[in-house]
């Protein structure tokens, strides 16, 4: 609704708020007792991706987005700006944004963007920027503070650190001040008690203020190296980590009852003042919530209970170091390890920060993380441990992955992930299944014995790719890329004998391009020397294409795309498909801002005349 201002404007923004103590829930300066994180938290969090925050929820409820939160603030806002400010532009009488104004930045958002632009460019390049848990301040020298040296303030001794690690990260120390001082206190007196030294004064023009250049002195250098000396005799965490840190990526993998399978990506663990954080950054996950928790070992293999096996059983039960004996919210009492449920978008990525906040990871460290099929309402009741279903999938919290780096074996190849085997049931799904295991073992011969696919022979391409006996589920309908090219007249009907000559009168298409057509990578004719079918329907797409956006698209980028998506092709999605289809499929994809142009594609879409890249970007249908 709001035009988004970049993260960089957000960032550089900061020396302003910093001087009125603008917004300081919304950049972590103060914990907010409504949402999990600040929005400029959330912002950074994303990396500025606008798509990620329009999904990212705020923690206040199961459904509020932070696009949805920013969009209810900037909304008040501006009209308390419009209605009661003095200034109600915006700008004070200095060209200043006003407090009003600089809290809308906060959020993103200005109502003169342009003016701002011009502003930003006098404010000081070195800005250092302040959110709770920033990832350049996870290293023990910005734990919560300690009495190794009491006789030093602990302003003073932490503004010490900072500096210190602003040296060995090769970045400037900058801080507001007048003419005399900092305005820090901590840096004010590292510098009159000789821990700092001034490299430069620098004045801020517009505020009047002076930019004080600091580093520290080898006085400050000498009491850094004896806080870490002592810090590291106390703390056995840094016998655990070669580069010790305040945070820990776990790989999460999917789990079935037969092992370990492919790795669906990571959570990112880290200390903070409000517990331990929790960054998600998976996929391939069902959408909706699903319950998560802290399990006793780190062992994440099958386990065998009565005639059941157990996905993920060998991991054990919830922690409990208390033995509160029930399962609970990750606020209140019940088992240590209960995490908040996680939430997996329509595309089943979760990409979100949480938080436990009776939980260091100290104490998980060796143990694993476990992701449930679906639910948790934080009480045995109606059903035990939140109601969540089997356990999908899992990670153990350690600084490398034993799976990464040498999978399980998953007893042959029997493992077949749940997308192919949707909609079967019973004896018909362990039937479906034992066909897919069995034709991977097909291709598998093959491919010892031609190699790559290219090389299979016809002949063999057909035994392999045959229809599955088990082919019941048809395709339910078109994919909203397919859906769209249609409606946008991609398909519209071009006459064959006219499709070639409107081609190369629009100036997609040469003769060049044509006469390449009929040769494959290996440099072999097709029979006859025809030019291959295909080409045909591609061209007409890439035709109406060129004409709905305006804009000649290159026969190159769409025929190429073809080629990719008929040799992705595989079997056991749905019946009658093939590799012609799936690689018009692709090529709707492409040309209506599907998945594809923004991934495995958008090397080719980086070749399209500017006018029709933002064209496609603009109506894209793919908003992950």
């Amino acid at each position: 609704m709001y035009q988004w201002l970049p993260l960089k404007d957000v960032l550089r923004s900061t020396h302003a708020m910093d001087k009125g103590e603008i917004s300081e829930v919304a950049r972590g300066k103060k914990e907010s007792k409504q949402t999990r994180e600040g929005f400029v938290e959330a912002y950074i969090a994303t990396n500025g991706s606008i798509p990620k925050m329009k999904k990212r929820l705020t923690g206040r409820n199961d459904r509020e987005t932070w696009d949805k939160r920013r969009d209810q603030f900037i909304a008040r806002h501006l009209e308390q700006m419009r209605k009661g400010d003095t200034y109600s532009s915006g700008w004070n009488k200095r060209g200043e944004p006003t407090p009003r104004h600089l809290a809308l930045i906060a959020w993103a958002y200005s109502p003169s963007p342009k003016r701002l632009s011009a502003w930003l460019r006098t404010q000081p390049k070195e800005w250092k920027p302040y959110v709770s848990n920033p990832s350049e301040q996870l290293t023990f020298d910005f734990t919560e503070y300690d009495p190794y040296i009491p006789s030093l303030s602990k302003a003073m001794v932490m503004e010490i650190m900072f500096a210190v690690n602003d040296k060995e990260n090769k970045q400037p120390t900058v801080v507001i001040g007048t003419s005399s001082a900092p305005k820090n206190k901590g840096i004010a007196e590292a510098i009159n008690k000789g821990y700092m030294d001034v490299v430069k004064v620098i004045d801020h023009t517009l505020s009047g203020m002076k930019m004080w250049v600091v580093k520290p002195s080898r006085k400050g250098l000498a009491l850094a190296k004896k806080r870490r000396e002592i810090h590291a005799s106390k703390f056995e965490q840094l016998d655990l980590f070669k580069n010790p840190k305040k945070s820990v990526n776990v790989a999460i993998h999917l789990l079935s009852k037969e092992g370990i399978h492919e790795k669906i990506g990571d959570i990112k663990l880290s200390d903070t003042a409000c517990g331990l954080k929790i960054d998600t950054d998976l996929h391939n996950l069902p959408s909706g919530f699903h319950g998560t928790h802290i399990h006793e070992f780190g062992d994440l293999s099958p386990s065998i209970k009565g005639d059941k096996k157990i996905a993920g059983g060998s991991a054990g039960s919830h922690y409990d170091p208390e033995n509160a004996g029930f399962h609970g919210s990750p606020q209140g009492k019940g088992h240590r390890g209960d995490l908040p449920k996680i939430h997996a978008d329509e595309y089943g990525t979760s990409q979100e920060t949480l938080y436990a906040p009776r939980l260091k990871l100290k104490e998980i460290l060796g143990r694993s993380i476990v992701v449930h099929r679906y639910g948790d309402n934080y009480s045995d009741h109606p059903l035990p441990n939140g109601g969540g279903k089997e356990r999908m999938a899992g990670g153990i919290i350690s600084g490398s992955c034993p799976h990464c780096k040498n999978p399980k074996s998953d007893k042959g190849g029997k493992y077949v992930p749940e997308r192919y085997l949707k909609g079967y049931k019973g004896k018909l799904r362990e039937k479906r299944k034992k066909e897919i295991v069995d034709r991977n073992k097909e291709i598998a011969k093959a491919q010892k014995k031609y190699g790559k696919e290219d090389n299979f022979p016809q002949y063999v391409k057909r035994i392999l790719y045959r229809p599955f006996v088990t082919d019941k589920v048809k395709h339910t309908g078109e994919s909203p890329f397919t859906r769209a090219a249609r409606e946008r007249g991609f398909n519209a009907d071009i006459p064959k004998e006219k499709i070639i000559s409107t081609a190369k009168e629009i100036g997609i298409v040469t003769a060049k391009d044509i006469n390449e057509t009929k040769i494959d990578k290996r440099g072999n004719k097709d029979k006859q020397g025809e030019i291959p079918r295909y080409v045909y329907p591609v061209l007409k797409k890439t035709i109406n294409a060129s004409v709905y956006y305006d804009g000649v698209i290159p026969f190159s980028s769409t025929v190429e795309s073809y080629r990719r998506g008929a040799a992705a092709w595989k079997t056991g999605h749905y019946k009658a498909q093939t590799p012609e289809s799936w690689g018009l499929a692709r090529v709707n994809s492409f040309l209506v801002g599907g998945k594809t142009f923004f991934t495995s594609d958008s090397d080719l879409a980086k070749k399209l005349p500017k006018n029709v890249q933002k064209s496609i970007i603009k109506q894209r249908v793919w908003k992950g």
